[in-house]
């Protein structure tokens, strides 16, 4: 996936069951299970979810939230996060 400007690329891989996220020249890993990354309107700012041994883990540009039972997250106008998650039975919605 290329950031909206162009000028980034970020994918996600397998090698020998664990999955990677490469972000421009930084790799992220190994994890479970990783969702494709995704990057900021202003391709300034990436994020991904991943699960590792049983949670799930949000990374926004290398700083890690988590560990709950689920999450998910949008980029919001400019820099802004809005993620939501499940942590012991309640939801939660959060802005970074």
């Amino acid at each position: 996936m290329f950031s909206p400007d162009g000028s980034k690329c970020a994918f996600r891989y397998r090698d020998n069951g664990i999955w990677y996220v490469n972000v421009g020249d930084e790799v992220f890993g190994g994890y479970d299970w990783v969702q494709t990354p995704r990057f900021s309107d202003d391709s300034e700012s990436f994020g991904f979810i991943y699960k590792k041994d049983g949670l799930t883990y949000l990374n926004i540009n290398g700083k890690i939230f988590g560990g709950y039972q689920h999450f998910a997250f949008r980029f919001v106008e400019t820099h802004r996060v809005v993620m939501v998650y499940e942590h012991e039975g309640d939801i939660y919605i959060d802005e970074l």
